[in-house]
């Protein structure tokens, strides 16, 4: 699966709503849930977009990480949720989040954002207490917070390093489509209709998807210059030389065949007018339902209040009157969601832990660590948790035996763990697979 890539900077499964996955909540309680490689903060995202409306339940989230650098774009994305409506508004908010999630090259104020922020966080985590109110870094080991410390030095400063993104982007294509290069066009449109779209993802339009083939630009929300590389989606990678010896090289070793859509863009049961068709053809992308998206959750994070559209085209993306009362000049801070990121080695030694025993309500499985699923698995789990594990229809490397074949083997390892099957599950019309663990 060379067209994944070795590091993932966005999930392969829409964004879900943490609440919507309990019967029932009671006031006062604490429900406590394990993201597993989720990448992208999106389940996180979601879920602080619906906190209103249930105020009086916490949602403390563990982030378990395959690397630093996701752990400090998931960090960047929530810093900009989180921002002051008076530095951004909703609008400008939303495109400069898409931007960071899914563009090798950004516009210049945004690389000057990514700039400025990236100070503010080597400030919170080599203070004592590196703990913003909601995200709490604590349980990292020393070493991976000097680790972050050197990652964002380089984001703040583009002088100490050269990453010459659109450079590494045209290597990696050109490997991975070899002597198909000449025919590039007609192999995007066949794993864009054939692949994505005949899995679900049919709003992914043929422009924006052959422009993040080509390119790495996945949201073009405006007119403007991206030309910027954007210095979050550098991470290194181990290659072995002519002798055998590894040297670990920094690049861009992410997703080129599948795009930054799925997390947002492809689904809005809230306004079905975007997926409308003209002549058998879409009139809306799939830029623009993560806009809606993204402006809808960051408006109920902002006002605690449901988001209201206009019904008028011409104002498709204008927001209802605030409370003449909101604080414009502060920074939003969600009293009951907590976020707390863990060591790197958590995926190895966190059955092992005492502090996890039983802990866990729910649990987000990414695709690429189903090796959780094992017999020692059910000791961080509360009874009646349950288990989402990310399916792989959209992964485009994939052909249709592997993705079926995929689920076979899911369902092997959690019935190693004592996981039963919650709901059916059809590998290319469900995004999950959906587990119930009990005592």
């Amino acid at each position: 699966m060379d067209g994944v890539g070795s590091i993932a900077w966005w999930g392969y499964s829409p964004a879900i709503n943490i609440f919507e996955q309990f019967q029932h909540l009671e006031k006062g309680a604490t429900i406590n849930i394990l993201l597993a490689y989720c990448s992208d903060a999106r389940h996180i995202i979601k879920t602080m977009g619906n906190a209103f409306k249930f105020k009086e339940v916490t949602v403390h989230f563990y982030v378990m990480e395959s690397s630093l650098e996701t752990m400090l774009r998931q960090l960047l994305l929530l810093h900009i949720c989180r921002e002051s409506p008076s530095i951004l508004g909703l609008q400008e908010k939303a495109e400069l989040l898409l931007e960071v999630l899914g563009n090798t090259l950004v516009r210049q104020q945004t690389a000057e954002y990514i700039s400025q922020a990236a100070t503010e966080f080597i400030k919170l985590l080599t203070s004592s207490v590196p703990d913003d109110g909601v995200c709490n870094f604590r349980l990292l080991k020393f070493k991976e917070r000097d680790g972050m410390e050197r990652i964002l030095k380089f984001w703040r400063d583009p002088k100490m390093q050269s990453f010459d993104v659109s450079r590494m982007w045209d290597i990696r294509l050109r490997s991975h489509l070899g002597v198909r290069f000449d025919s590039k066009d007609n192999i995007y449109d066949w794993d864009r209709q054939m692949k994505l779209g005949e899995r679900g993802a049919k709003i992914i339009s043929r422009r924006e998807y052959n422009l993040f083939r080509n390119t790495g630009i996945g949201f073009q929300p405006r007119d403007g210059d991206y030309d910027v590389p954007n210095r979050t989606l550098a991470s290194g990678f181990a290659i072995k030389d002519a002798n055998g010896d590894k040297t670990v090289r920094s690049g861009y070793w992410g997703d080129i065949i599948t795009g930054p859509y799925i997390p947002f863009g492809i689904e809005c049961e809230e306004n079905p007018s975007l997926f409308k068709t003209q002549n058998n053809m879409f009139t809306k992308e799939a830029v623009d339902v993560a806009l809606y998206n993204v402006i809808a959750l960051l408006y109920q994070m902002t006002y605690s209040k449901s988001y209201e559209e206009s019904q008028s085209d011409n104002e498709s993306h204008r927001i209802v009157e605030i409370d003449a009362d909101y604080q414009l000049d502060s920074a939003i801070n969600i009293k009951n969601i907590k976020i707390s990121f863990l060591p790197l080695t958590a995926v190895n030694d966190l059955t092992s832990k005492s502090m996890y025993s039983k802990l866990f309500n729910f649990a987000f499985i990414s695709f690429t660590t189903v090796h959780l699923l094992n017999h020692s698995f059910p000791t961080v789990l509360a009874d009646k948790c349950r288990v989402f594990v990310e399916g792989v229809k959209y992964v485009t490397d994939l052909k249709n035996d592997a993705v079926s074949g995929f689920s076979s083997k899911v369902e092997e390892l959690a019935k190693s763990a004592n996981l039963v099957i919650d709901e059916t599950y059809d590998p290319f019309r469900h995004h999950f697979m959906k587990f119930l663990y009990s005592e």
